[in-house]
């Protein structure tokens, strides 16, 4: 049921289910997973990063909970915390284009652009069609202040997915 409410987006009645479900077994990993993932739709972080510790407390190597909760330490500005679950979640899946992407946002806002764009770079070596990688890549470059580079990057992105155009604009 908690489910069914979180993907119509009803988050507090998804919470509460999950709640129920941990009444019943307060060991259940995807219970705390998912509930932090319905708190943090609702704005609430504090609680969301209570139920990611829970669920990481019971399975240390998840890279989903270490992802997401790296996302809710990003959002924060707590981009240390972020880097070391990104890092963790890496190390878990070292294949995972979107963590890598998440990393590399975390090293750009941290102010590691040489870092983010080897990230961004890795990401798109392993998958050519992930958009949000080339511009990474391309704000990355940017920053560097290689203008040839980030035109390049950017323009993949936008042939990918032209929704970034506004973005970028």
């Amino acid at each position: 049921e908690g489910n069914v409410y979180f993907n119509v987006g009803q988050y507090g009645l998804a919470v509460e289910r999950y709640a129920r479900a941990l009444e019943l077994d307060e060991n259940l990993i995807a219970a705390y997973y998912n509930r932090a993932n319905a708190h943090t739709r609702a704005g609430d972080f504090e609680a969301a990063l209570g139920d990611y510790n829970r669920a990481l407390e019971l399975q240390p190597n998840d890279a989903d909970a270490l992802n997401n909760r790296g996302m809710l330490h990003l959002y924060r500005t707590n981009y240390q915390a972020a880097l070391r679950d990104f890092n963790a979640a890496l190390a878990a899946d070292p294949a995972d284009t979107t963590v890598m992407v998440n990393r590399g946002l975390a090293n750009l806002h941290a102010g590691s652009a040489d870092a983010a764009l080897g990230d961004f770079q890795q990401a798109t070596q392993l998958d050519p069609a992930d958009a949000a990688a080339h511009y990474g890549a391309a704000q990355a470059s940017a920053t560097l202040g290689r203008k040839d580079a980030a035109l390049a990057a950017i323009e993949q992105a936008l042939n990918l997915d032209p929704a970034y155009a506004r973005e970028a604009a």
